[in-house]
């Protein structure tokens, strides 16, 4: 009888261990780094104006209020958009807006952007990130 009671004692124990797992587990929070791809941001706006460069995603920041009290300046040219108006398969210098052969430039003292060259002046493209 009282080894009978102690199963059960320990199988309740158990029970609960595992049930506080579960719920302990199911509360974490999800990466996003999915959600950082170019083909992910297409899904979810596809009038998303990107440039692709080292696999990320730089997204058309001009209308930004922070960013438009930057003073970025030019650096160098690193290429230009060799595709326009992709939607999926993203490669580098891929662009969902930009047309090809535009001139794609580096910032000077920033990694996070990048400037497109266009007949109405440089636009800023800011490097994507969820955090």
């Amino acid at each position: 009888m009282k080894r009978k009671i102690n199963a059960n004692i320990v199988i309740v124990i158990i029970f609960i261990i595992l049930l506080f797992a579960v719920i302990l587990f199911a509360n974490l929070p999800q990466s996003t780094k999915n959600n950082m791809r170019p083909d992910v941001l297409y899904k979810k706006d596809n009038t998303i104006d990107m440039i692709i460069y080292n696999k990320s995603a730089y997204v058309n920041a001009q209308e930004l209020d922070w960013v438009t009290q930057l003073a970025l300046e030019m650096n160098y040219c690193i290429g230009t958009v060799k595709r326009s108006d992709i939607k999926r398969n993203f490669k580098d210098f891929d662009a969902t807006v930009l047309p090809k052969d535009t001139k794609i430039y580096t910032v000077i003292g920033r990694s996070d952007f990048l400037l497109a060259e266009t007949e109405n002046g440089l636009v800023p493209y800011y490097l994507w990130s969820e955090g």
